[in-house]
C-alpha cells in the first residue's frame, strides 16, 4: 500500500513527498495519512494489502485506467493518441476532468476548436520523452517537454506537497507499456501561454 495525504472535510488527496507518519496542514487545512493500493495493484478479497498486480496497457489506456478521461479524450480528439499507443517511453502529467472543467469556457473553447492543433501543443507540453519516476522528481528540476522543449519545473514544499509548474501531484507513476502517468490537479501552461490567455480573456 502506498500513503497519501488526505485533507480532512474533503475527498482531496495529495502525493507527499516523502514518507510522512504525523499530520501536517495544507493551506491552512488539517490532513490525515491515508493508505491506498499503490498504482498498478488492487486488492484481492480476504487477503491484506493489494496484492494483485494489474495487467500493463499503453499510455492512452492508462489515462482510462487512472480516471484522467478527459485527458484521454482530447488525446484522441488531438490525434496525440497515435503517438502514445505507439511503443516508447514518455511521462505524461495529466490533468484531472476537474482541472480541465475548472478552465475558463474561453480557454477550452479555444484549445478545442483551433483545429486541435492548440489542443496537441497543450497536451505535449505536459509530457517529457522519456520515462520519469517520483523518485527522480527533486526539488528544482526543470524537464524539457515534448512542446517546443519548454521547461517543466518541479518543486518541493515543507508540507510535503509537490507541484509540477504549480499543478498539485495527486497520484503518481501509473505504469504503461509505454511511459508512466502521474496525475495532477491543473492544466498546466508555460508563463507566456498564461499571460496570453489573460489577454485574450480580457
Amino acid at each position: 500500500v502506498c500513503a497519501v495525504l488526505k485533507l480532512i472535510g474533503t475527498n482531496k488527496k495529495y502525493l507527499p513527498s516523502c514518507k510522512l507518519w504525523y499530520q501536517k496542514k495544507i493551506c491552512g487545512k488539517s490532513t490525515m495519512v491515508a493508505y491506498e493500493c499503490c498504482p498498478g495493484y488492487e486488492e484481492v478479497p480476504g487477503e491484506k494489502g493489494c496484492p494483485a498486480a494489474l495487467p500493463l496497457v499503453n499510455l492512452y489506456e492508462t489515462l482510462g485506467v487512472v480516471g484522467a478521461t478527459t485527458t484521454q479524450l482530447y488525446s484522441a480528439s488531438s490525434n496525440l493518441s497515435a503517438e502514445i499507443t505507439r511503443p516508447g517511453s514518455y511521462t505524461i502529467f495529466a490533468p484531472t476532468n476537474e482541472a480541465w472543467a475548472s478552465l475558463p469556457a474561453e480557454v477550452l473553447d479555444s484549445l478545442v476548436s483551433n483545429v486541435n492543433i492548440e489542443l496537441l501543443n497543450a497536451l505535449r507540453y505536459h509530457m517529457v520523452n522519456k520515462r520519469v519516476l517520483t523518485d527522480e522528481l527533486k526539488h528544482g528540476l526543470s524537464l524539457p517537454s515534448m512542446y517546443q522543449n519548454i521547461d517543466i519545473k518541479i518543486h518541493h514544499y515543507p508540507n510535503g506537497i509537490v507541484t509540477v509548474n504549480c499543478a498539485r501531484l495527486l497520484k503518481a507513476d501509473h505504469h504503461a507499456t509505454n511511459g508512466v502517468v502521474h496525475l495532477i490537479d491543473k492544466v498546466i501552461s508555460t508563463t507566456s501561454n498564461s499571460i496570453l490567455q489573460v489577454v485574450e480573456i480580457e
